[in-house]
């Protein structure tokens, strides 16, 4: 969500590249977070935040997003990489 947000023009081209199923999962998952987001989510996600802080992860909840960058790195120095279907997945 963020990145379609940050950088539309590059959004606009990944998205272009990626599978029907998983753009209409990306929809999917960008619309509940839409409707399950209430009055409280940013207490809860402040408390989330600080709780890694204090137990030593650095950058709190932004070190999620580094989850998939790690091991897309790890996979690209292995000699492996991302892989897209040509076919939609059953």
């Amino acid at each position: 969500v963020d990145f379609a947000r940050a950088d539309r023009e590059a959004w606009r081209d990944l998205s272009a590249s990626l599978a029907p199923g998983v753009l209409r999962d990306w929809r999917d998952y960008v619309e509940w977070l839409k409707e399950s987001r209430g009055a409280a989510a940013p207490l809860v996600e402040a408390t989330n935040d600080a709780y890694l802080r204090a137990h030593g992860v650095p950058g709190g909840i932004e070190s999620y997003g580094r989850v998939t960058t790690l091991l897309l790195e790890w996979a690209r120095l292995h000699g492996g990489g991302l892989i897209l279907p040509s076919a939609p997945l059953p």
